[in-house]
């Protein structure tokens, strides 16, 4: 064997020993199932507060055994929804290390500054925790860091959209919280002027004061009323009334008659003010409540600029016939 080729078979051996280390079937991570919040638990959190990078914050507190909504002049936020998100939050446990440093935060999702969720979590004893909640490469399998730790791990029990980062995503959305069928009667005042409905024995609606020959549109009225019914809270404002939001010179004002459990008649008065085009909603206050709040406008805003035409058929009359 010259030289060469002691040269060549060496090389064989170089380039055997690369393919065996780069193709060789490398041991399976092994994941860590330690709770990722062990060291504290659901029921110590007296503050909470998520955001996103879009510009949301929502921040909550605890009062006694309740949850409101700190920018919102404390509006009341679902305690049961509240409690279960915790809950779930606090069962999470580490899964598969996927980075180990800060380099690959940002391409994550799971920096400082570029994130899907970050929360926020304020204990008994003052001291705070965040978690970062980022991208999510497969089914069931989203990243995840604690500040203050460079590691990111993969969760299946964590998703973004669990952690809503607007006020509507922790609060009882419906505005009026009766049901159509116990509303009797509805009057409607807007710059068109003033509409009445009642309902009849028969459970139809009317329209007061038709005129001769006139009928009732009970489909208009029906849709009013279970769009009016149906309205759902998009964000609560507080309970200081602004200039903004344009209750001074109403766009409309629908009072409801409607009996309570024990068969009473009771009021509820809706003021409908300033409507915002970009986001599609409409400020409401509404009598039941101190609270001043944007409502979903999309389907309640043609009803509020109706006129009393809109609630009325008038049939067509037959032309007499000539005689022969």
């Amino acid at each position: 064997m010259n030289k060469l080729q002691r040269i060549l078979i060496a090389i064989l051996v170089v380039q055997l020993a690369l393919i065996a280390l780069v193709f060789w079937p490398k041991p399976q991570t092994v994941e860590n199932r330690e709770l990722v919040l062990a060291e504290k638990l659901a029921e110590e959190v007296t503050a909470l507060m998520i955001s996103d990078t879009n510009g949301n914050v929502v921040n909550l507190a605890k009062t006694d055994d309740a949850w409101i909504l700190v920018d919102a002049d404390n509006f009341p936020a679902e305690t049961t929804k509240v409690n279960t998100m915790l809950e779930n939050l606090f069962a999470v446990r580490y899964g598969r290390l996927v980075a180990e440093n800060r380099s690959s935060h940002q391409r994550l999702e799971v920096g400082q500054e570029v994130y899907n969720r970050r929360i926020t979590m304020t204990y008994a004893n003052e001291e705070s925790q965040t978690i970062y909640i980022g991208s999510t490469p497969a089914a069931a399998s989203t990243h995840f860091r604690l500040e203050g730790d460079d590691n990111v791990y993969l969760s299946d029990q964590l998703t973004s959209s669990s952690y809503g980062s607007n006020m509507a995503s922790w609060i009882n959305t419906s505005l009026v919280r009766i049901a159509a069928d116990t509303v009797m009667a509805i009057q409607m005042v807007n710059a068109n002027g003033q509409v009445d409905f009642s309902r009849l024995e028969d459970g139809t609606w009317t329209v007061e004061n038709l005129a001769e020959g006139e009928l009732a549109n009970v489909e208009a009225i029906t849709t009013l009323l279970n769009r009016v019914t149906g309205l759902s809270i998009v964000e609560p404002l507080g309970i200081s009334d602004e200039d903004t939001y344009g209750l001074n010179t109403p766009i409309a004002a629908i009072n409801l008659i409607m009996l309570d459990e024990a068969g009473s008649p009771e009021e509820m008065v809706l003021v409908f003010g300033a409507v915002d085009e970009k986001t599609g909603t409409v400020v409401v206050k509404s009598s039941a409540s101190e609270y001043y709040v944007k409502v979903n406008s999309s389907n309640i805003l043609d009803s509020l600029k109706s006129s009393i035409a809109n609630f009325v058929i008038v049939p067509e009359t037959e032309e007499a016939t000539p005689e022969s």
